[in-house]
């Protein structure tokens, strides 16, 4: 029997043994993490992607930080551009920065150039002349709170001044909520919390990447039967699991609170809003308890008081429908029709509080319940020494709507504001903003008021077209939900007095804007785009140049410059292209571009090499492939161009017509420089692609009879017989007569 030593002894062989091999494996992983990244393999998940140009750091909004809490669609061309959310450091002087967090609602869906930030940044710009505001929103559409905490740790680190927290929408229905897999299934709080922590981290490791190993795929995707703001599974309202959801909430709001501390930033949280008036709850259920005979009872008042409502006659109405109640007052659309019988009747303090009953009781949960703006008041009240503030938008939108109920004039659907809504709550921002920019101001800058709203419309380039373009998008959206009560009587109304030119309305609107307004570079942008795609490209250059001189690194504003440029400048054109791929060798998107301008200098070999690097980088797009094609096809490289049409078709069998166009495009150059033979090649692959491409084998005939291909052409002739074409006598005669034979 071995000694107690040589236990001891053995043990620690065994010790050290797994030591070695331990920290060999780890170097072995590390090793191989670190030859994944500098070899350019996977890509980051961290909320910035930072580049440097001269002295200063640009930092960009990564999409991939916020897809990995979501389940997307495939759009296989979604990563080839960079973000167009662009911070740069060191802030520049007299800059007051302001960071807002959200959902769709602060993200400004459906119209995003309008979002209470944008209005915002105007209203504070246009009032206070002595500082310079960036209202920069890192909000999402589908995201909740998870998302922007740890995003917030990324923007505390960019010199923020002010985190501004519009959310609450989607805490139950986004990631990691009941509608998830993992929220679905747990209900501590810690165990979603930590496996958040470890989803973040694995994303962004390159080895997970290689395997295909993308943690989201279990954790924060949605249960498969569910759409996003369905059903979450809840029989009521008071489900245990909600309990989780809104002690998460909570601390996700004290950690974003807590990420601006330390970055020596105010916070200010907002309570959030919703249409209670002109948007019935979606989902209703009755109680547990309910039986099948006060079912029927039930059922019974409800319909007559239906049947009074109908006839207006209200009070009868509410007296069947508070019956109802009596026996199960939690059903929310029979809250709901009490509410607008009692705003009816002109009783608004009883219609309100019945609008806010049949709010919390509904079961689709995509918008925030008073209990979520009642952890944003407690979170407020528990911190009035440390730099956070409540800023009561919800009941500033109360306050602006009829009867004091918010309805279809701030919102076009639950949640989701209309210009006069996201007016609304900028304003009501911007009230508390003076005290935060100017604190240590004895002055009477905290008291100033905003610009109107009529004001605010012109400054932005709020044109009725602007206005018309928004409310179609909104129709378009809503097609199979319910639709704002005004919506067609507003497009109605427009539509005559925008008249057939929409763009020249929308286009007169910018301009009046930048008159007043010079520092707005979101119109000019739009503006220099509108001008780019309306063909006035010398307007568009010299609005282009000053977008690119404001922010340089900006891509969105540099590929505004090299489409005006391309008609005039088309050298200039391409050398700025070659910047962008300087900046963002990355994106296949920014390739792509690069290639284009390329091809309009007429250099067809660079161009070549950019749409290769484009398809290398992203081979799933048959864009790419056919712009390769293309520009193969007139370089004269038809074989090659034949494999990248191939590659495009099988990606995407509905561009049949224009990789036939594109190869038409290069035949008729080679047939202009009577270059016969690349003509003849040409027509040949349009043939193999589409064998049945009647008009092009009769060309190709032609052709074949220019080079005096008789052989060839005649065989030609044979192929147009077997498929029953019809060919024209004369071309028939020239053959025969050309060839010297009859076949």
């Amino acid at each position: 029997m071995p000694s107690r030593r040589s236990r001891l002894h053995l043990w620690k062989r065994y010790l050290v043994v797994t030591t070695v091999v331990f920290v060999e494996t780890a170097l072995l992983l590390a090793l191989g993490e670190a030859g994944l990244r500098m070899s350019g393999y996977g890509h980051s998940t961290r909320p910035l992607v930072t580049k440097m140009q001269g002295s200063d750091n640009w930092h960009i909004l990564n999409d991939r930080y916020y897809d990995q809490f979501l389940n997307i669609e495939e759009n296989p061309q979604r990563y080839d551009f960079p973000g167009t959310t662009i911070i740069r450091t060191p802030k520049p002087e007299h800059t007051y920065r302001i960071f807002v967090f959200g959902g769709s609602a602060a993200f400004g869906w459906f119209f995003s150039d309008y979002c209470m930030g944008n209005i915002l940044e105007v209203l504070l710009r246009n009032t206070y002349s002595d500082r310079r505001f960036e209202v920069i929103t890192v909000a999402y559409p589908a995201l909740n709170s998870f998302t922007m905490r740890y995003l917030a740790e990324a923007c505390a680190r960019l010199d923020p001044d002010l985190f501004l927290v519009y959310m609450g929408n989607n805490e139950i229905m986004g990631p990691y909520g009941l509608q998830s897999v993992l929220g679905s299934k747990y209900k501590s709080a810690a165990v979603i919390d930590g496996v958040v922590r470890i989803n973040l981290l694995l994303s962004d490791i390159r080895l997970f990447q290689i395997l295909g190993i993308p943690a989201r795929d279990y954790f924060s995707k949605s249960v498969e039967h569910l759409k996003w703001g369905g059903y979450a599974g809840l029989d009521d309202f008071d489900d245990p699991r909600l309990e989780r959801v809104y002690t998460l909430f909570r601390r996700n709001l004290e950690h974003i609170c807590e990420s601006a501390r330390r970055a020596d930033a105010q916070t200010a949280l907002c309570t959030v809003g919703c249409n209670l008036r002109d948007w019935p709850p979606e989902i209703s259920t009755h109680s547990k308890t309910l039986t099948a005979e006060e079912r029927d009872q039930w059922d019974l008042n409800c319909h007559n008081g239906d049947a009074e409502a109908e006839k207006q006659v209200y009070k009868t109405a509410i007296d069947f429908y508070r019956h109802a109640a009596a026996i199960d007052d939690m059903h929310a659309g029979l809250l709901y029709k009490l509410a607008q019988c009692y705003r009816a009747v002109g009783d608004y303090t009883r219609a309100r509080d019945y609008y806010y009953q049949a709010a919390d009781k509904a079961l689709n949960f995509s918008s925030a319940n008073r209990h979520i703006n009642g952890i944003i008041r407690e979170t407020v009240s528990c911190h009035t020494t440390t730099g956070i503030r409540l800023i009561d938008t919800e009941g500033a939108l109360a306050r602006q709507s009829p009867d004091g109920i918010p309805g279809a004039e701030s919102f076009y659907d639950q949640v989701h504001l209309r210009f006069e809504g996201n007016y609304i709550i900028a304003a009501e921002i911007f009230k508390n903003i003076g005290n935060l920019v100017y604190k240590d101001d004895a002055s009477d800058k905290k008291t100033l008021e905003p610009p109107s709203l009529e004001r605010c419309k012109q400054l932005m380039g709020y044109s009725p077209g602007i206005f018309l373009s928004e409310l179609r998008q909104v129709r378009e959206a809503l097609q199979n939900s319910p639709s704002p009560p005004d919506l067609q009587a507003l497009i109605s109304h427009l539509e005559p007095q925008v008249g057939e030119d929409i763009t020249a309305t929308i286009l007169e609107g910018y301009h009046q804007a930048l008159m007043m307004d010079g520092e707005n570079t979101r119109v000019r942008y739009r503006y220099a785009e509108l001008l780019n795609n309306s063909g006035r490209k010398l307007q568009a250059l010299e609005h282009a140049r000053i977008l690119v001189k404001h922010e340089p690194i900006n891509w969105y504003h540099n590929t505004a410059l090299i489409t005006a440029l391309m008609d005039t400048h088309r050298e200039e054109a391409y050398e700025q292209s070659k910047v962008l791929t300087a900046l963002y060798p990355e994106y296949a998107g920014i390739e792509e571009v690069a290639g284009t301008a390329a091809l309009g200098a007429g250099l067809l070999d660079q161009a070549i090499r950019h749409f290769r690097n484009a398809v290398d980088l992203n081979g799933r797009y048959a864009y790419y492939h056919r712009k390769l094609g293309s520009a193969l096809a007139l370089k004269g490289n038809f074989s090659e161009a034949k494999s990248a049409f191939k590659n495009t078709l099988k990606i995407d069998c509905a561009q049949t017509d224009a990789v036939i166009g594109d190869l038409r495009t290069a035949v008729y150059k080679f047939q202009e420089a009577d270059n016969w033979n690349k003509a003849v090649e040409g027509l040949q692959t349009i043939v193999r692609l589409q064998p049945d491409a009647h008009e092009i084998r009769l060309q190709l005939v032609e052709a074949l009879c220019a080079l005096k291909d008789y052989d060839t052409a005649w065989k030609e002739i044979g192929e147009c017989q077997k498929q029953s074409m019809e060919i024209p006598e004369d071309l028939m005669e020239q053959i025969k007569r050309d060839s010297g034979h009859i076949q």
